[in-house]
């Protein structure tokens, strides 16, 4: 997989060199780029831009811009259209069973009907305060999120999961960096996490989209 970069000023020559191989299916983004530069602040034509590198040079590239529009410029990367928001009424059942999926894989719980209420409970409230994030890829769901705490400026990733048939695609990449996205259109500036310090692919992908090692956290789960 392609590692991620959000790119700002300095990153122009680059982008639109690549931009350039494909002119007849990019001018949204030269233009919007050339005009608006890429350091986003919400103004007209602005966008926020997250390169796909490979061997350091851009492979592909995707505006969330300041209408809301997501523009996409991957020729070698786009087997399938990505979307992340937050998950619709009708989408809730399969999250809470993943919410169930996720607590037995990375917290040691015990499956069976005692995990399913409290696991519904956990995926009613995360809904109710618009912290879930669904990513679907061609129009099915493939990952998921969640902001386990918010405050206007800073938000913590408290989950992430993606079922084992779908891994290694760069899913769990890709939805952090949507629900992060998003966040920062709402004034959101900060991010923070926590995972295993063993699972190296988390690792990876948590330092392809900017994250930095700054400490360690224990969690220690009491038995009742």
């Amino acid at each position: 997989m392609p590692d991620l970069r959000l790119l700002g000023a300095g990153d122009e020559a680059a982008l639109d060199a690549f931009l350039a191989r494909h002119a007849d299916s990019s001018m949204f983004l030269r233009s919007n780029a050339r005009a608006a530069g890429l350091v986003d602040a919400g103004a007209p034509m602005q966008a926020t831009y997250v390169a796909a590198l490979e061997g350091g040079g851009i492979v592909g590239v995707a505006a969330h811009c300041w209408n809301g529009m997501v523009v996409v410029q991957a020729p070698a990367h786009a087997a399938g259209a990505l979307s992340c928001r937050h998950p619709e009424e009708r989408e809730l059942e399969l999250l809470m069973e993943w919410r169930g999926c996720f607590s037995i894989e990375a917290l040691g719980a015990t499956g069976g009907p005692e995990l399913r209420a409290p696991s519904r409970a956990d995926g009613r409230l995360l809904h109710q305060r618009g912290a879930y994030w669904l990513l679907r890829a061609a129009d099915a769901p493939v990952s998921y999120s969640f902001f386990n705490a918010m405050l206007p400026e800073i938000v913590q990733i408290g989950g992430v999961w993606t079922p084992p048939e779908l891994r290694g695609r760069g899913y769990a990449r890709a939805v952090v960096a949507g629900s992060l996205l998003a966040a920062r259109k709402q004034g959101v500036g900060r991010a923070v996490l926590f995972a295993d310090p063993l699972n190296a692919s988390a690792k990876r992908a948590y330092l392809a989209l900017g994250f930095r090692i700054v400490g360690d956290y224990v969690l220690v789960l009491l038995a009742g």
